[in-house]
């Protein structure tokens, strides 16, 4: 395990999934930890090279058909770097940079990730660096998943009204989109399972703890307070793209041989 602190702030990072399995502020949970082991259900998961579910768990690329391994409901979610190991790069008490290639027979692009997570004075900085040092051109849809610990009642607040996905499914999109409010809150008769297009600032209003989450790539922000919330929290989810990108190409990141990217985010968080 991999632990940096800096002042108030500590976390513990696992290097198989780049998982950032906890984090604390002055003593307290900022960040909802998995109670059952499964890394997107609690900590912060990086999810590559696609956020969100891949319909049928397939794609084509060229003139060719992909699959990934698809789950319970015949799709294929968040992608697979969050279930390799992570090698260290670079660490010091306040920041880690862990490397993996993305390389594989259902993603045969030559892509290496770097990710970079480091404390500052008042919250944290998360980042991805993408290279693709192969001869074709690279698909990524990457997110994060983070759940921010709330307790009993959260509050949403956007720079401007998102324009909210509506899905011809339970999971997936179909091209078109509402305005919706620029407040959210925790509801006693929904639970949030909400893709909304947006770029801009969020504002997490918890019992105990504020936070404020920027990323200047994405262009998706997925909300999820279901049961893996545990009543506790809300999982605020930054994706540069779509759901089910690769197959739509809605704001699909095409990495160049020879091109570098970048997508991150950072959060600020203070007492209430």
């Amino acid at each position: 395990m991999i632990t940096l602190q800096n002042g108030s702030f500590k976390t513990e990072i696992n290097s198989v999934g780049a998982h950032v399995e906890r984090l604390t502020f002055s003593g307290l949970s900022a960040i909802k930890e998995s109670e059952d082991g499964h890394l997107t259900h609690g900590g912060i998961a990086p999810l590559l090279p696609y956020a969100n579910r891949l319909k049928d768990g397939k794609y084509v690329w060229g003139d060719k058909t992909f699959t990934f391994p698809a789950g319970s409901d015949g799709n294929s979610i968040h992608g697979f770097g969050k279930d390799k190991s992570w090698k260290v790069i670079e660490q010091n008490t306040k920041s880690v940079k862990l490397g993996l290639s993305l390389y594989e027979s259902d993603y045969p692009f030559n892509v290496f990730a770097e990710m970079q997570f480091a404390l500052d004075g008042t919250g944290f900085a998360h980042n991805i660096h993408f290279s693709n040092l192969g001869e074709v051109d690279a698909p990524l849809a990457p997110g994060f998943h983070p759940y921010f610990m709330t307790g009993s009642h959260w509050e949403l607040t956007f720079q401007h009204p998102p324009e909210k996905v509506i899905k011809i499914d339970e999971y997936f999109p179909s091209g078109n989109f509402v305005q919706f409010h620029r407040k959210l809150q925790k509801s006693s008769t929904h639970t949030f399972d909400d893709c909304f297009k947006y770029k801009g600032a969020v504002e997490i209003r918890g019992d105990e703890l504020n936070f404020t989450l920027t990323s200047s790539e994405a262009n998706y922000i997925m909300v999820y307070d279901g049961k893996f919330s545990q009543n506790c929290s809300v999982a605020v989810e930054p994706m540069s793209s779509g759901i089910n990108a690769f197959n739509t190409m809605d704001n699909l990141k095409i990495l160049n041989p020879g091109e570098s990217w970048d997508f991150g985010y950072n959060v600020e968080i203070r007492m209430k």
